[in-house]
């Protein structure tokens, strides 16, 4: 059986490495159409670009120190988004903050985004802090069975590894042990099985960016993960061909011209 999403993908990759094939060939065309180009300068015009680029290069101590200090930090912002969108899809979307006890979550399925007309409760208890899919949202640890409530929108990890994020709805007391059932407020009916006290992770607080969520989602997928990989390529490439067209321009050895005095 033909698998379309997969099918979907690699068509989707081939066509940017065709795309990026053909931005670095123009790039590369760029800098040949120059170096012809500057073959027909004639020496004033040269000497003049000379000045020009030397007058770049001779900026301030301070001005080459914030530029290059510029360079690194979108270098690292750049190589920071390849890795966090690496890091998110090893870690199925959870992001831990360090020295918090908040977890941030990227929510990829529908289970909360929707009411089921069959759960009554969510009207009747006018529970409306449903989330949307693709939500980036914000999770904090459980430290006790305090911190539960019936109805409140908390998680835990299923025997998968997922985290699931659905809503409690029932909860009982069993030898000591508070136990929870779960339900998506769209579906139609509880988690299969129930989760002990101790086995629910995380609460939400009801915070929830749609729009950041989304463009997480697009970066952590392997589309996005390579359509970032290839804007730095493009970018690393641009910069490159700007400085050696000031190195062949550097390259000829030319003077001054100077204009004849006329009596």
């Amino acid at each position: 059986m033909i698998d379309y999403a997969l099918l979907a993908l690699i068509l989707a990759i081939v066509s940017l490495t065709i795309l990026l094939g053909v931005v670095l060939f123009l790039i590369y065309q760029d800098y040949v159409s120059f170096v012809k180009k500057a073959k027909t300068l004639g020496g004033q015009e040269l000497y003049d670009r000379q000045q020009a680029i030397i007058k770049k290069n001779n900026k301030s101590k301070a001005s080459k120190v914030a530029s290059i200090v510029v360079d690194v930090v979108v270098g690292i912002i750049a190589l920071e988004l390849v890795v966090f969108s690496i890091g998110m899809r090893v870690s199925h979307n959870i992001v831990n903050i360090p020295g918090t006890e908040s977890t941030y979550v990227v929510v990829e399925t529908g289970s909360m985004s929707l009411v089921n007309e069959k759960n009554t409760y969510i009207k009747e208890n006018k529970l409306v802090n449903q989330i949307p899919t693709h939500s980036l949202i914000r999770l904090d640890k459980v430290k006790s069975k305090e911190d539960l409530h019936i109805y409140d929108v908390a998680s835990y990890f299923n025997k998968s590894g997922d985290l699931v994020i659905h809503r409690i709805v029932k909860s009982y007391e069993v030898d000591g042990y508070t136990y929870y059932a779960f339900r998506g407020d769209a579906n139609p009916a509880n988690d299969p099985y129930l989760l002990r006290e101790d086995e629910v992770a995380y609460k939400y607080n009801n915070e929830h960016h749609d729009g950041l969520g989304n463009f997480i989602s697009y970066l952590k997928s392997p589309i996005g993960i390579v359509a970032v990989t290839y804007a730095l390529i493009i970018l690393f490439a641009i910069d490159h061909n700007g400085k050696a067209k000031d190195k062949h321009i550097l390259s000829y050895k030319v003077v001054k011209a100077v204009k004849p005095k006329i009596d």
